[in-house]
């Protein structure tokens, strides 16, 4: 579902530019994503048929250390790539998520938490599935909301965050893609 969902997405297009190996890639990333997000986080789908998942990430500088890593199955995200397509999409996702780390870690207080992923079914777009999600989301951590953050590649998913508190904190074009990027923060919910 994820792979369908975010198959037009900027970035992955830029990461992955040839649109025939990228679902296979994406599904695997995905999978990945959703493992890491249930070890060191939450993850969240909607019950009964599949129509969203969301991830978030609690704070931590152990993110993506080569010990989640291993132990989130990214070897085998790793080896469903292929040796063909895996060294330029770690470049390709080096170069962009390098640039945009280093704007977050200046814009988004610290603590915040990492909204990673959210996805709705491209055939239940609009339809109320994301509001569910997010809501969920911001429902499930509790009334001592940190405060969370996100980063889109996606002007139109702008208006869907800011309906659910989330405020641009930068905006920019990252250089070696040339990708226009948002992050968006909401604020704490105090107790």
């Amino acid at each position: 579902m994820l792979a369908r969902t975010f198959h037009d997405d900027p970035y992955a297009a830029y990461a992955l530019p040839d649109p025939a190996t990228r679902p296979a890639v994406l599904a695997a990333g995905f999978s990945w994503n959703v493992d890491y997000g249930e070890r060191y986080g939450w993850a969240w789908q909607t019950p009964g048929r599949l129509d969203g998942v969301a991830i978030l990430l609690q704070p931590s500088s152990e993110h993506f250390s080569s010990v989640r890593l291993a132990a989130s199955g990214y070897e085998q995200f790793k080896r469903a790539a292929g040796p063909e397509i895996w060294p330029a999409l770690q470049e390709r996702h080096g170069s962009v998520f390098g640039h945009c780390d280093q704007v977050i870690q200046s814009v988004v207080p610290e603590g915040y938490l990492y909204l990673d992923v959210i996805g709705v079914d491209v055939d239940r777009r609009g339809t109320g599935v994301g509001s569910g999600m997010i809501s969920a989301v911001h429902d499930r951590v509790g009334n001592d909301f940190p405060g969370s953050y996100l980063l889109t590649f996606q002007h139109r998913t702008i208006p869907f965050y800011e309906r659910h508190g989330y405020e641009i904190a930068a905006a920019g074009i990252e250089p070696s893609s040339s990708l226009e990027f948002w992050v968006m923060t909401r604020a704490p919910r105090p107790g």
